[in-house]
C-alpha cells in the first residue's frame, strides 16, 4: 500500500483541515452551553450525549496531530505531485527530486543510484559533451557524500518513478504515528456518533411519534 499516498489523501480532506478550527470551537460551546458533562440538553431532553464534545475535542486533537506530522513527515515529493503527469504540469525539475532525496543516508543513496543504474543508462562522456544530447544530474544524499547519476532526459520518467517509490516507503515510523493518530480520532468519532444514536433514540416516545405520524 502506499501510505504516504493514502495519509496525503486523508490530511488534505476537508474534514481534517477543519480539526484545528474544531479545537476551539468546542471549549467555546461547552462554555456557552455551560454544560460541564459535554450534554447539550433543552426543556430536559438531551440532545447532544454527555461526554460527547469532550470526545468531538479528543478527536479533534488526534486529527490534528496527524496532519502536523503529515506535514513535517511526508516527503516533499509526495506533498507536492502524485504521478509524473502532475509532475511535469506544476513545472518540477530533476532538482525538485534531488531535493526530495537530499536527506538520505549515503548507503540508501547508493543502494537507489545502483538500482537506477540497473534500469537507466548513464550519460556517456561524449554525450555529456555533446550539445546535441540534453543531460540531466540527479543528485542523491546529503553535502558530505552525495551520489550523483547523469542521465538522458528521455529517461525521466523512469527515473521519476525510482525516486517517487522511494519516498513513498520512507520514513515508516512517522506513517505508523500518522496512522495511530488517525485511527484514534476515528475511533472517538464512531463512538460519539453510536452513544448518541442510542442516547436520542432512548429520548425518542415511539408510540407518541406514532401516533404523530399516522393520526
Amino acid at each position: 500500500m502506499n501510505t504516504w499516498e493514502v495519509i496525503k489523501s486523508l490530511c488534505s480532506g476537508k474534514l481534517l483541515a477543519s480539526t484545528s478550527l474544531w479545537i476551539f470551537i468546542v471549549p467555546a460551546v461547552v462554555k456557552l452551553t455551560q454544560s460541564i458533562d459535554g450534554g447539550i440538553y433543552f426543556n430536559g431532553v438531551t440532545l447532544v450525549a454527555p461526554q460527547s464534545l469532550i470526545y468531538l475535542y479528543f478527536s479533534a486533537i488526534a486529527f490534528f496531530i496527524s496532519n502536523i506530522l503529515y506535514i513535517i513527515a511526508c516527503p516533499s515529493l509526495i506533498k507536492k505531485v502524485g504521478h509524473y503527469s502532475e509532475f511535469l504540469s506544476m513545472g518540477c525539475t530533476v532538482f525538485d527530486l534531488s531535493n526530495s532525496t537530499n536527506r538520505v543516508n549515503e548507503k540508501d543513496a547508493k543502494s537507489l543510484i545502483a538500482k537506477i543504474k540497473g534500469e537507466v543508462e548513464s550519460s556517456t562522456p561524449k554525450e555529456i559533451d555533446s550539445s546535441k544530447h540534453n543531460n540531466l544530474t540527479l543528485t542523491v544524499g546529503n553535502d558530505k557524500k552525495p551520489q550523483a547519476f547523469t542521465f538522458n532526459d528521455d529517461a525521466l520518467p523512469v527515473v521519476f518513478n525510482f525516486i517517487y517509490n522511494f519516498n513513498l516507503s520512507r520514513l515508516w515510523f512517522m506513517q505508523l504515528l500518522c496512522w495511530a493518530f488517525l485511527f484514534i480520532g476515528l475511533a472517538l468519532i464512531t463512538f460519539l456518533l453510536i452513544s448518541n444514536l442510542l442516547v436520542v433514540s432512548s429520548e425518542i416516545n415511539f408510540t407518541q411519534l406514532k401516533d404523530f405520524l399516522f393520526n
